[in-house]
C-alpha cells in the first residue's frame, strides 16, 4: 500500500483470480505489489468465487456470476484498473461485456 493510503484514498489495481491469491502468483506479485505502491497504487487481489480461499462453488469458467462477482469486486474497491495474466486477466476485466482499463505489462 501506498504510505498514504491510510490518510487519502488513492487508485487501486484489482487482480481478481481463480488461482488462489496465495498460491503460485504470490511469488509474481510479491515482485510487482511493491512497484505499484512506489508510484502510488494500492494493490488487492480477489479469489473468485469458490477459488482459492473464497466460499462458495466454482461451477465453471466464465459465467455470469463471476462476471457480476468481478464487477462488484471492482466497484467495492473502486478499482480503476484491472490486472493479471491468461484467465486471471479475463476474469479481472469483469469480462468483455463490462468496460475495465487494464494495466499495461512491463
Amino acid at each position: 500500500m501506498p504510505e498514504v493510503a491510510g490518510a487519502v484514498p488513492v487508485p487501486a489495481i484489482l487482480e481478481y483470480l481463480p488461482y488462489g491469491k496465495r498460491d503460485f502468483t504470490r511469488q509474481r506479485d510479491e515482485s510487482m505489489h511493491p512497484w505499484f505502491a512506489a508510484n502510488g497504487y494500492a494493490a488487492i487481489r480477489v479469489d473468485t468465487r469458490g477459488g482459492g480461499d473464497s466460499d462458495g462453488i466454482l461451477h465453471d469458467e466464465y459465467l455470469l456470476q463471476e462476471q457480476d462477482d468481478a464487477t462488484a469486486s471492482g466497484s467495492w474497491t473502486r478499482a480503476i484498473i484491472t490486472a493479471g495474466q491468461s484467465y486471471s486477466a479475463y476474469s479481472s476485466t469483469g469480462h468483455p461485456r463490462r468496460p475495465s482499463r487494464s494495466a499495461p505489462r512491463t
